[in-house]
């Protein structure tokens, strides 16, 4: 099976002249593995494409767990989400913000 590849990004306005930094999160971007197989989460490249301004992160989010062989109680996600943020530069009429990450990973079966 192949795998998957996730883009988020955020973007903001230039620092105010009175030095109001402008701040913002991206949408959600998400990926479900398909039936029969989950996300290794330990496995999951994650690559900074752009990072402009004062503060740049983002936010994983895994959901969907299930157990991968019955009775073990070890779980893997089937959904994982992310988001990315941004803060515009420090100063007076400060450049903006920009985050922007890409993250790839496998789908491992479990049947």
């Amino acid at each position: 099976m192949s795998g998957f590849e996730l883009i988020a990004r955020a973007e903001t306005e230039a620092t105010s002249w009175d030095g109001s930094r402008k701040s913002e999160w991206g949408p959600w971007q998400s990926v479900t593995a398909p039936d029969g197989f989950v996300i290794n989460k330990d496995k999951i490249k994650v690559e900074a494409l752009v990072e402009r301004g004062s503060e740049n992160r983002d936010e994983r989010v895994f959901e969907d767990f299930v157990e991968i062989l019955p009775g073990t109680g070890i779980e893997l996600p089937r959904t994982f989400k992310v988001h990315a943020f941004a803060r515009s530069s420090r100063g007076h009429g400060g450049g903006g913000g920009a985050s922007e990450y890409r993250y790839t990973g496998e789908y491992v079966s479990i049947g």
